[in-house]
């Protein structure tokens, strides 16, 4: 099976990536960042360089996939409007690239937030849906 999975540098990407590659699959992580090449390749995977918030039409990044998932967030000190872009623009991005390529296949993973100091304003139903209705 072939696999991408949007956010491959994070840890659920990294360690998801590392897995399907163990056991055969064909593993595909979207980067931002081209230095990250290096630790896909460490466990097994293959690197697309695709920028979820920069990029449009997502859909030339997933090409030939059999399977996507959506890894990708903006991480725990970002603000609402990066939460916005990334966690939830990202996710409607790879939807929309799946149904352009016919994939039918879409997992999105996901992590309830816990309350934190350190996001000021930030409660645990805001930090939920990081602002916006899901």
């Amino acid at each position: 099976m072939d696999v991408v999975v949007a956010g491959g540098h994070g840890k659920v990407g990294m360690r998801l990536l590392g897995l399907l590659a163990d056991r055969g699959d064909r593993a595909r992580g979207l980067i931002r960042d081209p230095d990250h090449a290096i630790e896909l390749r460490n466990v097994g995977a293959e690197s697309v360089l695709c920028d979820l918030e920069a990029r449009d039409d997502i859909s030339e990044c997933v090409q030939r996939a059999d399977a996507l998932v959506f890894a990708a967030g903006a991480g725990p000190r970002s603000g609402p409007e990066r939460k916005r872009t990334v966690d939830y623009g990202g996710a409607v991005k790879l939807i929309e690239a799946a149904k352009k390529t016919g994939i039918e296949r879409y997992f999105r993973s996901t992590r309830t937030a816990r309350h934190s100091t350190s996001s000021p304003g930030m409660t645990p139903s805001r930090t939920r849906y990081a602002g916006f209705d899901a």
